[in-house]
């Protein structure tokens, strides 16, 4: 499956953001606010997910999406980074079913992602069970590039 993150060039002069961004962890019975790493370099933002990630041995890889909700009159748009595997642990802080670890981070207007805001959680809720039933892990796995939630 390709990824929708892009390569990251040799930086000049790059620059080391922490965004805040909402975890859904098989370790933690709920969700947790947690710091990702981002290096920025012009407008080009490309944040580090894979330390936050766990079960790095069973399942490397990390799927990537953007997903696209229109609430209250407006557009956001969400940067949803998941792990799928069959032998991964069940994730019992996700709202719907799902086996592996689930990262969301916000999108901006002008850059890839901006902090993710303590009044945003039922939206990020809405958004990660939406994309869950949308997807219905399964395999094969397959997650579109975009994915629009009404």
């Amino acid at each position: 499956m390709p990824c929708t993150r892009s390569k990251c060039d040799s930086p000049k002069s790059p620059k080391l953001l922490s965004l805040r961004a909402c975890l859904y962890s098989t370790s933690t019975i709920d969700t947790q606010s947690v710091n990702v790493p981002t290096l920025e370099v012009g407008a080009d933002q490309y944040p580090m997910v894979e330390g936050v990630f766990s079960e790095h041995r069973r399942q490397p890889y990390i799927h990537d999406c953007l997903v696209k909700v229109h609430r209250c009159g407006r557009w956001h748009q969400f940067q949803l980074f998941c792990k799928n595997h069959r032998l991964l642990r069940k994730n019992i802080a996700a709202p719907a079913a799902w086996r592996g670890d689930i990262l969301v981070m916000q999108g901006g207007l002008r850059t890839f992602s901006v902090n993710l805001r303590a009044k945003d959680k039922p939206l990020v809720d809405y958004v990660v069970r939406n994309v869950i039933r949308r997807i219905q892990q399964a395999t094969p796995f397959r997650l579109p590039k975009v994915i629009s939630v009404p």
